[in-house]
């Protein structure tokens, strides 16, 4: 067997691979031998079919197979023992025919080459990086859902105002045995809620059931039925009043601090700068982001580099189902064009200033996650060995590993960005930054 590369230009390549009998002709024997062995031909004893007769049936295609396992193979590595970076796959060259009996048979494939840039980030004018500040009002509903998260729960005799109350729903004609909590403010209008009012445990309503929540969504949330089917239910619903609580948010004290943020925390004043330190490195993320959008769109609009458009093309049109004709493939190239250019340059950046993340990095970020995770339902000093068998069940996950990956592939990039791009600063507030950043309030 023997490989070779015939360069197009610098984006575009043919690899042919010429594949003698030798190549192949023991693995097909052995093949068939097992087949003689397996086959049941009437007429014939098992194991006892003339070898003749089953190369007649099956040694086509047991070579053609053979065959196609040599090229994969043998296309793979040699695409990644010669370091051969290309985009897409290889595309067969189609012939009109091929003797499949010759001593020689030769394949060639089309490959779509990724293109080395000489990247230079000297950018012609400066960007703007922004620092997000959190104001009051960020401070005080943080503080507020915070009270919300960790309240006492008061047990009420009747529904006045705030409270959560959880009804049962008993619905034996279409098998509806549901227990949902609710609020005043789910319900469809006044009316609906004044029959909820002043009501008690165990107290008994009919309610219309088209008319009893406000959200149609919550239908299917809470009960599993699509407001568009509420016509197969019974018209009324009959509900039974199970229990009435009140959250009272928690008091702004030491508990809630220890709770929140262990024994770091001991006033009121550091308790809010912890929340202002926490909101400004959440917002932080969003002005990195904004940042590596402008850092990227500059870079992808004033790098220029060739690539193998055609083949691209070609190659979308081969793979994409839901694509017709070569019109259709072009289209979708050109939507995602700019997504391939900073794909490339991106891969440059990460090859060139060796960018990599390692097993001991994926690992601490994992366990920093699910500590940061635990912190929020108040479990501040989880068990190491608890924390362990977590991280190791995630770990597990191969999407997962992926997904971290390259999470903190692109905090390297940003801190990369950060370190060689100069940029003027700006601080502003959140909403001025959504408007700038989005054009809206969000």
């Amino acid at each position: 067997m023997k490989i070779t590369r015939k360069d197009k230009d610098s984006v575009n390549s043919i690899i042919s691979i010429s594949i003698n009998k030798k190549d192949y002709s023991e693995k097909v024997e052995n093949t068939l031998k097992n087949y003689r062995k397996k086959a049941d031909i009437s007429g014939f004893r098992k194991g006892h079919i003339p070898m003749g007769l089953i190369k007649r049936k099956y040694q086509d295609s047991v070579r053609i197979e053979e065959i196609n396992k040599i090229l994969q193979e043998n296309l793979i590595s040699y695409l990644k023992n010669e370091k051969i970076d290309i985009l897409g796959n290889p595309l067969p060259i189609l012939k009109d025919s091929l003797d499949w009996e010759s001593e020689e048979v030769i394949f060639e494939f089309q490959i779509g080459l990724s293109p080395k840039i000489n990247l230079k980030l000297d950018f012609k004018k400066k960007l703007t990086k922004y620092k997000i500040t959190a104001d009051n009002k960020m401070i005080n509903n943080q503080i507020s859902y915070l009270q919300n998260k960790f309240s006492n729960i008061e047990k009420k005799n009747k529904i006045e105002k705030d409270e959560e109350f959880t009804v049962e729903i008993t619905d034996n004609i279409n098998e509806i045995n549901k227990s949902l909590t609710l609020k005043l403010d789910q319900l469809k209008s006044k009316k609906v809620k004044d029959i909820f009012l002043t009501k008690k445990e165990n107290d008994l309503i009919e309610i219309s059931t088209k008319n009893f929540l406000k959200n149609k969504d919550d239908y299917e949330r809470l009960i599993g039925i699509k407001y568009e089917e509420l016509n197969n239910l019974n018209p009324i619903l009959n509900l039974k009043i199970k229990s009435i609580i009140l959250r009272v948010p928690a008091k702004l004290d030491i508990n809630l601090f220890k709770n929140i943020f262990g024994e770091t925390v001991k006033n009121l004043k550091d308790f809010k700068l912890k929340i202002r330190t926490d909101l400004e490195n959440q917002l932080e993320v969003q002005s990195n982001q904004k940042f590596n959008n402008d850092v990227e769109a500059y870079l992808v609009d004033n790098i220029k580099f060739k690539l193998p458009d055609e083949f691209l093309i070609k190659w979308i049109n081969s793979t994409n189902d839901k694509i017709t004709n070569e019109n259709e493939a072009k289209e979708e190239f050109l939507k995602s064009e700019k997504s391939i250019r900073l794909q490339i340059i991106k891969g440059n950046l990460i090859e060139i200033n060796k960018i990599s993340v390692s097993k001991d990095e994926i690992n601490i970020f994992t366990k920093n996650m699910i500590k940061n995770q635990m912190a929020q339902y108040g479990n501040n000093n989880p068990d190491e060995n608890e924390l362990n068998e977590i991280s190791k069940r995630v770990l597990g996950n191969e999407d997962e590993v992926n997904r971290i990956n390259n999470e903190l592939l692109n905090k390297k990039l940003t801190t990369f960005y950060n370190k060689n791009i100069s940029y003027n600063l700006v601080k502003l507030g959140y909403e001025e930054f959504l408007k700038i950043a989005y054009g809206t309030k969000q």
